[in-house]
C-alpha cells in the first residue's frame, strides 16, 4: 500500500476509533454558548482557545461573514430539536457559511448543524483549504458555486471527514454539485447521503481532481444530474457504499397497485398497468385502437 494510501486508512480508523468512544479530541478546556455567553460566533471564535466548544442555540442564524477559526482547534455544536436539526446557519445567498484557510494544532469540528442558502465562485457553503476538519451530523443544502463544489471545496493538502452527514439541493456551474475535491486533499465520508445535486458538466453528486483521494463507507450517492461521481474513488472494503442514478433510500416497501414498483419509484402508484404517465396520464392506457398514429386519449 503506498503511502497515500496508508495515510488515508490510517485517518479513517483513528476516526472511526475515536467516534466510536465519544473523544474525537482531548478534553475541551471551555464551553461558551451562543448567543448566552458571546452574542455571535465570531465573538465566540475571538474569545475561545484551542479545545474550547463553540455551543450554538437551536434557530437560524444569518451570518455577516463566513465562519473562520482563524488557526484555532475549535469545536462548533448545534443544537438538535425533537430529533431535527435546530441549528441553522445561512449564507444568505450572498457567500458562504465557513471557511478553513489556517491549519489548527488538531482538528477542527463541526457537529449537529444545517448550513444552507450559500454562494460563492467554489465552495458555495464551505472552502477548506489547510488543516483537518471533521463534519459529523450536519446537513448541507441549497448552496450554488457559480464555478466548483456547489457546497464543499476541499484543496491543497487538506483533510475533511463527513460522518452522518446530508447533502442535498446544492449546484455548481461546473463540476463538483455537492463535494470538489482538488489538489492533494483528502476526503472520507461515513454513513452519508449526497442526493439531488447537481453540476452543469461532471461530478453531480462529488468531482475528483489530480491526486485527491475520497474514500466511502456505507455512503449513498444517487439521484444527483448528470452523473453521480466524477473521478476515482475507494470504497471500504466491508463497508460498501451505494452509487444509483435513482434514489431508494426513502422506499419503505409500500407497493399500492401491486405492480411490482415501489410507490416511491412509481409515477402512477394507483395504477397497476403503468409506472409512468406517458401521454394519456396515470389510470389511461397509452393505446392506438385504430391504428391511426394518434392515441386514442388524443384521438377524437
Amino acid at each position: 500500500m503506498d503511502n497515500r494510501k496508508m495515510r488515508c486508512y490510517q485517518t479513517w480508523l483513528t476516526s472511526a476509533l475515536v467516534a466510536g468512544l465519544g473523544v474525537l479530541s482531548p478534553a475541551y478546556a471551555e464551553d461558551i454558548r451562543v448567543p448566552e455567553d458571546a452574542s455571535t460566533i465570531a465573538d465566540a471564535i475571538e474569545l475561545a482557545s484551542n479545545g474550547d466548544v463553540i455551543v450554538i442555540a437551536a434557530g437560524e442564524i444569518v451570518l455577516e461573514s463566513p465562519i473562520d477559526p482563524a488557526g484555532k482547534r475549535l469545536s462548533f455544536v448545534g443544537t438538535r430539536v425533537d430529533g431535527e436539526l435546530g441549528t441553522v446557519l445561512s449564507g444568505d445567498g450572498s457567500d458562504r457559511v465557513l471557511q478553513i484557510f489556517d491549519a489548527a494544532d488538531g482538528p477542527i469540528r463541526f457537529e449537529s448543524l444545517h448550513l444552507t442558502n450559500g454562494n460563492q465562485s467554489s465552495g458555495g457553503l464551505a472552502r477548506i483549504t489547510d488543516g483537518t476538519v471533521e463534519f459529523l451530523d450536519c446537513r448541507f443544502s441549497n448552496a450554488f458555486a457559480s464555478f466548483k463544489g456547489g457546497a464543499v471545496i476541499s484543496e491543497n493538502t487538506s483533510t475533511a471527514s463527513f460522518n452522518d452527514c446530508l447533502f442535498d439541493g446544492n449546484r455548481s456551474n461546473l463540476a463538483g454539485g455537492a463535494i470538489f475535491a482538488d489538489d492533494d486533499s483528502l476526503v472520507m465520508l461515513s454513513g452519508s447521503v449526497i442526493r439531488d445535486n447537481d453540476a452543469g458538466d461532471l461530478g453531480g453528486g462529488l468531482f475528483i481532481n489530480g491526486f485527491s483521494t475520497v474514500v466511502l463507507a456505507d455512503t449513498t450517492v444517487c439521484g444527483n444530474t448528470p452523473d453521480q461521481i466524477d473521478g476515482i474513488f475507494t470504497d471500504t472494503p466491508g463497508d460498501p457504499s451505494t452509487i444509483a442514478d435513482v434514489c431508494t433510500i426513502d422506499c419503505d416497501g409500500v407497493d399500492s397497485d401491486g405492480d411490482g414498483t415501489e410507490d416511491c419509484l412509481d409515477d402512477c402508484p394507483d395504477d397497476p398497468d403503468k409506472t409512468e404517465a406517458g401521454d394519456c396520464g396515470c389510470g389511461v392506457a397509452d393505446v392506438d385502437s385504430d391504428q391511426d398514429g394518434t392515441l386514442d386519449c388524443l384521438d377524437g
